[in-house]
């Protein structure tokens, strides 16, 4: 009997290694996914269904959803987006070893009255804005010469060369860079060529440069915004410089012919702050600001901080900042702050990026 029961069991188990080894030979793995979006532009609160389609179509794999940035972007189970925050994320669908990604872009909505109401500064081509000689802004190729961004950089307008060169003075123009195409708004910029360590800039460049590649502080980059594309699509934006040691348009300048109030406007940071790693602060404390200060008739009417950086939260794309508090102005100023100083000032990059100004409509 005992003989028996022991032939029963051995039958047994060698069914059920049988059954398993049957299993694995039937089972249908998933070769290839597609999703039916692959990059989507979101405002905070919306919402996007995606959909995946498995090859094959009867595969055993169950997708799996998920965020790399659920602070920018949340998928539940069932694969349906909520847009969170500003930023970007990017939503993957996985069939077991096999996935694909869709990249979702997310910006603050708009406040107020429709954008058609208001006057909109987005730095496009067909606004036509001017140079200081009248003539339309046209971004190209320049080339510095000297220190660490020595080299030929590609569409971007700063003050060098030209009609620039003509009002400088010793090498060093400190003016406007700008207009818009009224010539009711202004932008301020310092470049000199006299330094001593080769072409220097500060104030406003316009740009249409930009990635989010760097891994650490180059001052090659130092004309590209940590962003895939301007704000709200467009294709070119300011990079701001703060120095803090010349006087003038080195601190970045906004100048208006008429009191306007702002309503608000986009930064970003840029491919030089964005990657950079504090010295003289622990990285989890450490912040970087800038803030905007509006006045009027040479009376401060108030300021407003955006946040680029805190410890390990950086902005990763364009960030919405509410400027209405400002009230009426005629001029608006930039000043970066950080933590990250010693006996000499500032030490992070005081770089930033501007874009999308929204002034109230005139009544």
């Amino acid at each position: 009997m005992k003989q028996l029961t022991k032939f029963f069991c051995i039958a047994l188990i060698a069914a059920v290694f049988a059954a398993c080894s049957d299993d694995d030979n039937t089972r249908v793995p998933a070769t290839a996914v597609v999703l039916d979006c692959t990059e989507k532009d979101l405002v905070v609160g919306e919402t996007l269904q995606l959909s995946a389609t498995p090859t094959p179509a009867d595969t055993d794999d169950k997708v799996v959803w998920s965020s790399d940035a659920t602070q920018f972007a949340s998928v539940s189970d069932a694969g349906l987006v909520t847009a969170v925050a500003a930023g970007t994320a990017k939503i993957s669908a996985t069939y077991g070893s096999v996935s694909a990604t869709c990249t979702v872009h997310v910006t603050e909505p708009e406040p107020g009255p429709a954008p058609e109401t208001d006057d909109v500064i987005s730095f496009e081509s067909e606004e036509g804005m001017l140079a200081i000689d009248g003539e339309p802004v046209q971004l190209g190729d320049v080339t510095v010469s000297g220190g660490s961004a020595a080299g030929n950089h590609h569409h971007v307008f700063w003050a060098k060369g030209g009609y620039y060169d003509e009002l400088a003075e010793g090498g060093v123009y400190n003016g406007y860079l700008c207009s818009t195409s009224d010539q009711n708004v202004w932008f301020g910029t310092h470049f000199s060529a006299d330094t001593g360590y080769g072409d220097y800039w500060a104030g406003f460049v316009v740009t249409a440069n930009y990635g989010k590649t760097a891994t650490s502080v180059d001052y090659a980059n130092q004309f590209m915004v940590w962003a895939d594309k301007g704000a709200k699509g467009s294709s070119n934006c300011m990079i701001g410089f703060f120095d803090g040691y010349t006087e003038g348009y080195a601190i970045p300048t906004i100048e208006f012919v008429e009191p306007r109030q702002v309503r608000y406007l986009y930064m970003a940071n840029t491919a030089i702050t964005y990657p950079y790693e504090p010295m003289q602060v622990d990285a989890a404390s450490y912040y970087y600001k800038v803030k905007i200060t509006g006045s009027l008739n040479g009376d401060e009417t108030g300021r407003v901080e955006c946040t680029l950086i805190e410890g390990t939260k950086k902005v990763s794309d364009w960030k919405m900042v509410d400027l209405s508090a400002l009230g009426e102005v005629d001029c608006l100023t930039f000043s970066p702050d950080s933590n990250e100083v010693n006996e000499f000032g500032l030490l992070a990059p005081a770089y930033f990026a501007v874009d999308r100004i929204i002034l109230a409509a005139k009544e």
